[in-house]
């Protein structure tokens, strides 16, 4: 009886461990309120790289917003971006789909004082400040994706090989809204901007901009 109940304990502890493992690989990170639901800063740090044959999806609300697949012998860590919050709550959802069969997701939510509404359709700009060193790779867009548009696409070439990336409109991009001080590069009077960062194992990155909807 003894020997039952003890086998019984230690296969509940090892699911316990288990399902701790499973879900702390993926951590987010939202404001607890949105006040500027247009810009939401959200980070997801990975305590399991994504690699070669892996990938990420973002959801905002069950929809897609963003996917990065590296390729050859990339390996990101951490993605910091900007959404938008349209609806109260707004849940963020990371879904990784590995290359070994394995899947890891996590999500998180935030109250919106007032959801952002995303237009019909986009403008499209030429407009955009890239940035690679010392592993981070740096993005500031004006492109303010609508409802109507494609998705677009980004392709950047690492010395460790490549990222493929694609954003929806739920991502952020310059509408008018003028920067705050919750925004750590925040410069009185400026527009807000969209903004994408990865961390990974690379020490250069180039890319040829954005295509479909940017019209490079």
């Amino acid at each position: 009886m003894k020997l039952r109940l003890f086998a019984i304990l230690l296969t509940m502890f090892s699911s316990s461990i288990s399902f701790a493992f499973s879900h702390s690989s993926i951590n987010i990170k939202l404001p607890n309120t949105i006040t500027t639901s247009g810009f939401v800063p959200i980070y997801i740090d990975l305590n399991r790289n994504i690699k070669d044959g892996d990938k990420l999806e973002l959801y905002i609300n069950n929809s897609m917003a963003m996917t990065i697949e590296p390729y050859d012998d990339v390996s990101l860590s951490r993605i910091s971006t900007r959404i938008r919050a349209t609806e109260n709550p707004t849940v963020a959802e990371v879904r990784i789909l590995h290359a070994d069969g394995s899947k890891d997701a996590a999500s998180e939510s935030t109250s919106v004082m007032s959801p952002y509404s995303i237009p019909l359709n986009g403008e499209s700009s030429r407009w955009r400040r890239f940035k690679s060193e010392d592993g981070i790779l740096k993005m500031r867009y004006r492109n303010n994706i609508g409802k109507n548009s494609k998705p677009t696409y980004l392709h950047f070439k690492t010395n460790k090989g490549s990222i493929s990336i694609e954003f929806t409109s739920l991502m952020s991009g310059e509408d008018g809204t003028v920067y705050d001080s919750s925004f750590p590069e925040s410069l009185e009077g400026r527009l807000m901007l969209g903004y994408f960062e990865l961390k990974g194992n690379f020490n250069s990155a180039k890319t040829n901009g954005f295509n479909t909807m940017f019209k490079w």
